[in-house]
């Protein structure tokens, strides 16, 4: 994740210190062995580091915690740098490209997972081959500070604000209608999906009878052999011509019933996209563009499955609690914030832009790679600090965390 201390939304400090405080509570209590990895991008030179503006606890446990600096002088290269205080998925890069780990999760500094979560990080082997993705819940932003993570997932279950899910954002009011319309679009789809399957394989066999029918009814005396040997292939490559159409027609009703009923969840995606350290690499991490970072987080989520990574959902009893803020993403902000960047001149991706580079990844069935092999700023050396009572001074040598 990446931040700085420029008190973003209201109440940054705050928040990130309920971030961290749970998530090295749940990892010492489930066992986790992760690090922590906040990118502090272009910090304010007139107020404290978060190494120092932050509460770290003595010992961190199984979750190492690692800060890792972009001075401001390497912000100030980029355009726009004198607009834009955080370049975000630029500083996500900068962590990902640096990570141990075997896989790596994207999110952000004002989150809480549930237990439930936690658990399903240490319940099994993870499959390299996932994208694992999970709805985002937004609660009040009045979580209480210094009290056990229990009593903060309780507080979240109990303020509800909104649920980002694959289908669209549902307010509060709408949480429970919108339950039991899933529940029966399950439903819908699970039998729809069976008559389309039946249609289609009742399709096939039909058309292996009109085949065979052609081949028999049009089989003359021996004394047209020639004209028989000519028909024969000609109804053989016609054959061949109809059963290539028939499976493309039915490849592209298969994925558009896919892709009209499972759309891919997007919504909210930077807040928790999971995957496995070489597909981030194969990838080269999120688009590194000189623009506002709205939908970028979208375009890596469509790279990762056109990629090949098979898109997974975690169920509804995993919790990812999101607390509210000023200036984020949000249906009521995300007006607002267009309009504040295009009157400061800062390019931002529009929607018509981001479905246009889909739809031109599908045309080509790869993703189109944005980034050179110095993502993640791979040949910067940056500070990195540990402020769990051990603290590396100096610059880290490019070549102990990164791997090409």
């Amino acid at each position: 994740m990446t931040a700085r201390n420029d008190d973003h939304g209201g109440g940054l400090l705050r928040r990130m210190q309920i971030f961290i405080d749970g998530l090295l509570e749940q990892a010492r209590r489930h066992g986790v062995n992760s690090e922590l990895i906040i990118v502090e991008w272009n910090p304010p030179e007139d107020r404290p580091r978060l190494a120092d503006a932050l509460r770290w606890p003595e010992e961190s446990g199984p979750c190492t915690v690692r800060i890792i600096e972009v001075p401001p002088e390497i912000h100030s290269r980029f355009p726009y740098a004198d607009r834009l205080g955080l370049f975000q998925m630029m500083a996500k890069n900068v962590g990902i490209r640096r990570a141990r780990g075997q896989f790596i999760l994207a999110t952000n500094v004002d989150i809480l997972f549930s237990d439930s979560l936690m658990q399903f990080m240490t319940s099994g082997p993870l499959d390299a081959a996932c994208m694992y993705r999970i709805d985002r819940t937004d609660v009040s932003p009045d979580v209480p500070i210094g009290v056990p993570v229990a009593e903060q997932l309780e507080f979240c279950q109990q303020h509800v604000l909104r649920v980002c899910t694959r289908w669209g954002t549902f307010e509060s009011g709408q949480i429970r209608l919108f339950a039991v319309l899933k529940r029966g679009a399950i439903k819908v789809v699970a039998q729809r999906s069976v008559l389309i399957q039946l249609a289609l394989e009742r399709a096939r066999h039909v058309m292996g009878r009109v085949r065979r029918r052609f081949m028999m009814g049009f089989r003359p005396e021996a004394v047209m052999l020639f004209l028989r040997s000519l028909l024969h292939r000609g109804l053989h490559e016609v054959s061949q011509a109809a059963t290539g159409l028939y499976q493309a027609i039915a490849g592209s009703l298969k994925g558009f019933w896919r892709r009209a009923t499972h759309p891919l969840h997007t919504n909210a995606c930077g807040d928790f996209t999971f995957l496995a350290r070489e597909r981030w690499f194969a990838l080269r991490g999120y688009p590194e563009l000189r623009m506002f970072s709205l939908h970028l987080d979208s375009v890596l989520c469509q790279m990762a499955v056109i990629g090949g990574a098979r898109e997974v959902v975690l169920g509804d009893e995993m919790r990812l609690y999101h607390m509210e803020h000023r200036s984020g993403w949000s249906p009521g902000e995300a007006e607002t914030l267009t309009a504040r960047m295009s009157a400061q001149g800062v390019p931002i991706l529009d929607y018509h832009q981001y479905r246009i580079w889909v739809n031109e990844f599908r045309r080509r069935g790869v993703p189109i790679i944005f980034n050179g092999e110095d993502w993640g700023l791979a040949q910067e050396r940056l500070h990195e600090a540990d402020p769990v009572g051990r603290v590396r001074p100096g610059l880290v040598p490019v070549g102990e965390h990164i791997q090409t």
